[in-house]
């Protein structure tokens, strides 16, 4: 297990060193044309449930796979079908991180929207915060109903997540060593001043909304979501697939003690089913329904279609 240990370690190190990079992430994987266009109907396929969907298919397909290989070494010959499709996950999760980093810029187009459209850009003093966050009190006091508006009940998220970033700073602060003091303070800075401009967006739509205004379109659909939120998670989903790929790959290569092999792959599986749930409940959070959360999950499949079809372009 010392050599395949070597072996998971490894390649997760080399993945890391291209993950932040969308070309030499691309250039990593080494797709030919007729696999990029496969995962690109594959996700094509999600019409259900999005990015989400395809994740789950896949996934299933490994447990499925590595559960057969218990107790029978038939599905042996399987294992090379499920590692290709391992692999275009983990590049599918690894761009869908850099999306979510605006390491790429968004491609995907809201109808009737162009090239030189930009979303708009909130500007709000901390005054305005405050008032904001005393108005929304006092309709909420005259009408609790309101909590149940998804742009108030978005300005209460938001509100609380201020107050938790600002803990979070206070205790950390206090041992962050001088030289990355900067970067830390920047890192808190972009937090708050994405949390607020959320706050204000809400608000701003929730009196065009009462107003009987139409509500800003955005060039893009997931600009309205704090995608950064889910670009962590990624990542821990991009190393347990790495971790998958390369211990089935070690199996089917060495074709030596391949069930207890197989066994370790357990765990992880189970880790990542629990990742996709995670996932799966930030975008709930995100898009404060079960409706707007699938919304979200097929937007982004058809954002990765999107930045798919531009790689067809470059291989």
């Amino acid at each position: 297990m010392e050599n395949l240990n070597k072996e998971i370690t490894g390649n997760w190190f080399d993945l890391k060193s291209v993950m932040e990079h969308p070309v030499e992430l691309l250039d990593y994987f080494d797709f030919t044309h007729d696999e990029i266009e496969t995962v690109t109907d594959d996700i094509y396929q999600a019409v259900e449930n999005g990015i989400l969907e395809y994740k789950t298919r896949i996934i299933n397909s490994v447990s499925e796979l590595t559960e057969s290989l218990k107790y029978d070494a038939a599905g042996m010959n399987r294992l090379e079908d499920v590692i290709s499709s391992l692999k275009s996950l983990i590049y599918v999760v690894l761009l869908q991180r850099l999306i979510t980093k605006k390491a790429v810029k968004l491609k995907l187009k809201s109808e009737n929207e162009t090239e030189d459209n930009e979303p708009e850009v909130p500007k709000f003093t901390i005054a305005d915060i405050g008032n904001i966050i005393k108005e929304v009190q006092a309709l909420i006091a005259k009408d609790p109903k309101l909590k149940s508006d998804k742009n108030i009940l978005n300005i209460l998220i938001q509100v609380g997540r201020y107050r938790t970033e600002n803990e979070s700073m206070k205790k950390l602060i206090k041992n962050i060593p001088k030289d990355k003091l900067e970067n830390f303070k920047a890192n808190y800075s972009q937090n708050i001043n994405r949390i607020l401009g959320s706050l204000v967006n809400s608000y701003n739509h929730f009196l065009k909304e009462k107003a009987g205004v139409p509500v800003q379109k955005y060039s893009n659909p997931l600009e309205q979501y704090d995608l950064a939120l889910t670009s962590e998670l990624l990542k821990k989903e991009g190393e347990e697939l790495s971790a998958v790929k390369s211990t089935l790959g070690y199996a089917a290569r060495e074709r030596f003690r391949t069930r207890e092999i197989i066994l370790t792959v357990d765990k992880r599986m189970n880790n990542l089913k629990s990742l996709i749930d995670e996932e799966k409940k930030k975008y709930f959070n995100l898009a404060l329904s079960e409706q707007g959360a699938r919304e979200l999950s097929r937007y982004m499949s058809l954002e990765i279609i999107e930045n798919l079809k531009k790689d067809l372009e470059n291989i």
